[in-house]
């Protein structure tokens, strides 16, 4: 499972030229290996050393550990700058001024992310049931993604983007095991003490019926481009000072604290492979966007 051969396709057409592409919080490098065939080469960094082993090797993509916000890339450098289901961990003051320092005039940084699976009608409303007991055990920084990136706006030209989808087809199993997945649940499960995926398994199987079932989720993707007159008009509200987060997320900024809280940060909604990100003086991993396989069995980056 990954992300559609259609969306490369359309970040590649919006660049002027295909010869440098950058994926940034790479994790184990799924997006970067899909890149490679769209991109002459390919820069892939993650800030954990450990995931980066786990990355498939490919001639024309260079595997680097790296900051999203001190890549060490080449200045005016890069057509394509994507990040596939991490900026919202990011110090987006700094990334803002790191992706204007490497892209090309008229470059173009791409970043998404999902949220929630869609199944059937009825699998659905069991899984809204879900979301509502679980809704306050999210880490704070994932309603930068719930919110569908709204409130992230750099200080570049807006692109506007068609609408894309992941989907694979899943087992009542496979979907349930997703769902385990979930930092939220897992935290629920720790507080107090029981399985609340269990409570809903019945319901869930029962809507279900037998056999594998379409599974899909909608992608949130923002598209934006570095103009050549670095005056111009920006996008939107945000800039590179300010103007980067949901206003209750300005007030406390989760990256500022240490300990549990930092913890609690870390774990993103999917299964577990992923990027990392920076709380404080720790390096701190969040898991990024991957589904199973049903064919492979193999976790696959995701949202």
């Amino acid at each position: 499972m990954g992300y559609p051969d259609e969306l490369y396709q359309f970040l590649a057409n919006r660049c002027g030229e295909r010869k440098l592409a950058w994926d940034c919080a790479c994790g184990s490098g799924q997006a970067s290996l899909d890149l490679a065939r769209f991109f002459e080469e390919v820069i892939a960094t993650d800030i954990s050393a450990e995931l980066l082993t786990l990355a498939a090797g490919h001639p024309q993509v260079s595997y680097r550990q790296a900051a999203a916000e001190e890549s060490g890339i080449e200045p005016d450098s890069l057509d394509l700058l994507v990040v596939a289901q991490a900026i919202h961990w990011f110090d987006l003051p700094r990334f803002w001024r790191e992706a204007a320092r490497v892209l090309k005039p008229d470059g173009v940084l791409a970043f998404w992310g999902y949220n929630w699976p869609r199944v059937c009608p009825g699998v659905d409303l069991v899984l809204e049931k879900l979301k509502q007991e679980i809704a306050p055990h999210w880490p704070e920084r994932s309603s930068i993604l719930h919110n569908g990136y709204r409130d992230v706006e750099p200080p570049f030209q807006k692109i506007d983007a068609p609408a894309f989808e992941m989907s694979v087809m899943w087992t009542v199993d496979d979907f349930l095991s997703h769902l385990r997945s979930w930092s939220a649940t897992r935290y629920f499960n720790e507080q107090e003490g029981t399985d609340v995926v269990e409570r809903h398994e019945r319901a869930f199987r029962e809507a279900w019926g037998d056999g594998g079932s379409a599974v899909g989720w909608p992608l949130v993707l923002r598209v934006f481009r570095k103009a050549r007159d670095r005056n111009v008009p920006r996008s939107g509200p945000g800039h590179l000072e300010r103007g980067y987060l949901p206003m209750a997320l300005r007030r406390r900024n989760p990256l500022s604290s240490t300990g549990s809280h930092a913890r609690r940060c870390s774990v993103m909604p999917l299964l577990e492979t992923g990027a990392s990100f920076v709380a404080g003086d720790q390096v701190v991993r969040s898991p990024v966007c991957c589904a199973v396989s049903v064919a492979s069995s193999r976790s696959r980056r995701s949202v």
